[in-house]
């Protein structure tokens, strides 16, 4: 009957597995049960071992009762002690452990309980004779307790004799007795006997006048219940034992040699079962570990040729296919499309078409991928750029400096060769406008340095009329030239960007490279030149900052001069009525000069800061300018003699007296400039740049609070205004001794 391939497969591979599992679970049960019966035996062995140490810790039980026990008070009064409580707890274990053998099955199956009987009854007997042996010792006694305790009443009467001769016999039977205790010898049982009947002949004899017949009697009696007493101590010693083969201590030894022994007969039926065992259950899993390795090794050998061949020669076809073979999947048609391997030969060509199809899909999806990887490579690196050039144009100082940074790390940022900055000079009416360089890099520093490019002239001048960027790649010859120390090469890129605010050309930055610019640089140097321009305009407002301040200064000397000049006129004023009127309009002409003084030192503050406000040492205002007129909608009568902090979110009393330990108002006299919020009228709140001082004026304190909106550089304001009131407390000062 024919049966198709794929099940003929199938089958015999469950058959092998099968045929396999059933090998191995039967030597697993097998083995289990070998295995159970080896645990059982294995248990009651060590039940058996577990006997003899029971034992044989009773046995140092009874020995630590012989060698310590005896001689001490609490078992001496009532025959108990901690070892003598060992030995009744290990006896009571062996019971029990005796107990639970005899109703062991395999110890009833081996025939052992007439063994463990006997094993009960010399246990039973070493117990009995081991409590006899505590109540003869308890007799027994030791110093003033049982029969020695008793006897040692009378050697004390035996010491109370009159004559030396008698305490000469008490010495010797006291030493007999002495030697007997320590050594347990009878020699000196025989040696008190003749030593107590030697006493007693000389008692006879009684030739010493004190010897009266009453002292006699009570002598010879103490001497012969001494002796009778201490034959009943010789008579306990030697029920318990003058040596461990004597009395009752060779009784336990010997009690004890005869358990021993019963119970090694026990142990080694048992033992000698279980090694059988063992034994059993070894030869049973080699053989099922030796049937399985046979039946493993045919039916690998039956499959192989059935499944492997296949498969090698999918493998070959996968093969080819990965090394770039063309319709390699051909050779899987000699394979039965019938069974299993024929499905996955199938399958498996499915599963190509999809996978080139779907591997030109996943290869689309990566070219996007790279391009979307590119992207983000290319917007870090802007942002990365963007913020190495805001770290250095954040703290704008000097011009050249700011320049000479900023193209310096372009052009190592960019990866260029040179590079240059250009800015915008400032220029008188009439004089035509032109741009001056201010900063380059890997030039030649001292021919270039100053130069300068009229508006429309050349590719600066270009760049500057059209407010365009210019990018050559065809740059002439002799328009520049890159040099090292081991020559030099022609630039292949040349980039001019303008540096523009809003529609106003402030500067040109001009780059020059042996490699093309990408247009993502490009627009990385565009977005820089934003940056600059708004840098650029804070330094040249601060330089006409210094320019104003300088004039001011001037100024200021100038009006020093008027002071001068009207000092000598008060003083002709006093000569004559006639040059007193005169001296008094040359006075009302400086005063007005004063005032234009003040009216000038007034704007300049106003052009440097937005508000400005004036309170007493009680923080009421004094004074406020148009700003805050105007910006915040507040009326002069709303704000005069009110208290400043309806205009702060913050106490501006706890700002001064925290300005007055700050190091920088220590030096300048002014504070750090710091943000603060300040509302309007109607409740709006303006984050403002906020400089505080102090002042004084005819005897009074004063505080000005200065504040900005612009990021107008404050240490040049703080600067001037110092200087401002220095001049004017000065100018005041001087004006007040005029009037005088």
């Amino acid at each position: 009957m024919a049966f198709r391939v794929s099940t003929s497969i199938k089958l015999k591979l469950r058959i092998s597995f099968l045929t396999l599992i059933v090998l191995s679970a039967i030597g697993a049960f097998v083995s289990f049960r070998l295995m159970s019966d080896v645990n059982a035996y294995q248990e009651s062995k060590n039940q058996i071992s577990a006997l003899m140490i029971e034992l044989n810790e009773a046995r140092k039980a009874e020995k630590d009762v012989l060698l310590y026990d005896r001689r001490t008070v609490d078992f001496l009064e009532d025959g108990e002690s901690r070892n003598v409580g060992r030995h009744q707890d290990h006896m009571e274990e062996v019971y029990t452990i005796l107990d639970r053998l005899t109703e062991d099955e395999i110890v009833n199956t081996l025939d052992l309980g007439g063994s463990l009987e006997k094993i009960k009854r010399s246990a039973r007997g070493y117990q009995a004779t081991f409590e006899e042996l505590i109540r003869q010792m308890v007799r027994r006694g030791f110093k003033d307790h049982g029969l020695e305790g008793e006897m040692r009443e009378y050697v004390h009467n035996l010491q109370d004799c009159d004559s030396d001769a008698e305490k000469v016999f008490a010495f010797q039977l006291r030493r007999h007795e002495k030697d007997f205790f320590m050594r347990l010898d009878d020699k000196y049982v025989t040696r008190l006997h003749q030593t107590v009947d030697d006493f007693l002949d000389f008692l006879h004899k009684g030739s010493m006048p004190h010897m009266t017949p009453e002292y006699l009697y009570r002598v010879t009696n103490g001497v012969q219940a001494y002796r009778n007493h201490f034959d009943k101590i010789v008579k306990a010693d030697r029920n318990i034992g003058l040596t461990d083969d004597d009395g009752l201590r060779g009784k336990l030894k010997d009690q004890a040699s005869v358990v021993e022994p019963q119970i090694e007969f026990v142990y080694e039926a048992i033992n000698a079962q279980t090694t059988k065992l063992q034994r059993d259950a070894l030869l049973v899993m080699i053989v099922s570990f030796s049937l399985l390795l046979i039946g493993g090794v045919v039916m690998s050998l039956v499959l192989s040729g059935a499944i492997s061949r296949p498969i090698i020669l999918l493998d070959k076809v996968i093969r080819s296919i990965l090394a770039g073979k063309e319709d390699a999947e051909n050779e899987l048609d000699g394979i039965d499309q019938r069974d299993e391997i024929g499905s996955l030969m199938k399958n498996f060509r499915f599963m190509l078409a999809n996978l080139r199809q779907n591997m030109t899909l996943v290869q689309e999806k990566n070219a996007k991928l790279e391009k979307a990887k590119e992207a983000d490579k290319k917007r870090n690196w802007s942002m990365e750029g963007l913020a190495l050039f805001g770290e250095i144009l954040k703290n704008p100082d000097d011009l050249a400096m700011i320049g000479s940074e900023v193209i310096g790390n372009l052009v190592k940022y960019l990866k260029a060769s040179q590079g240059a900055i250009f800015v915008a000079g400032d220029t008188e009416d009439g004089e035509p406008p032109y741009m001056e360089m201010v900063a380059c890099y890997a030039w030649k520093r001292h021919k270039k340095a100053g130069q300068k490019v009229g508006y429309g002239d050349g590719l600066i001048g270009t760049v500057w009329r059209d407010q365009e960027t210019l990018y050559h790649t065809d740059i002439p010859g002799d328009y520049i030239r890159i040099q090292s120390g081991l020559g030099g090469a022609q630039p292949t890129a040349l980039l001019i960007v303008p540096i523009k605010t809003q529609n106003n050309v402030i500067g040109v930055i001009e780059v020059a490279s042996l490699f093309g610019l990408l247009p993502y640089e490009i627009e990385f140097v565009e977005r820089l030149a934003e940056r600059i321009a708004t840098t650029l305009s804070a330094v040249k407002l601060q330089e006409r900052t210094r320019i104003l301040l300088k004039e001011s200064q001037q100024m200021t000397e100038e009006l020093q001069a008027n002071e001068e000049e009207m000092r000598q006129n008060m003083e002709e004023l006093q000569a004559t009525q006639e040059e007193m009127h005169r001296s008094t309009a040359e006075l009302n002409h400086s005063l007005g000069a004063v005032q234009l003084f003040y009216d000038i030192h007034k704007d300049i503050v106003n052009k440097v800061y937005d508000g400005v406000i004036i309170s007493n040492d009680r923080f009421l205002v004094k004074y406020v300018n148009d700003y805050i007129l105007r910006k915040l909608s507040f009326d002069q009568t709303e704000l005069l003699d009110c208290s400043v902090n309806q205009l702060f979110t913050e106490d501006m009393s706890r700002l001064v007296q925290d300005m007055e330990y700050d190091p920088t108002y220590i030096l300048n006299h002014f504070s750090d400039a710091q943000t603060v919020e300040i509302h309007d009228k109607l409740g709006h709140v303006i984050k403002v740049d906020l400089v505080v001082t102090k002042l004084q004026c005819n005897g009074e304190t004063y505080f000005a609070f200065l504040f900005q909106k612009s990021n107008v550089a404050a240490d040049s304001a703080n600067e001037y205004l110092a200087h401002l009131m220095q001049k004017t407390g000065t100018s005041d000062e001087r004006e007040r001794a005029t009037v005088r």
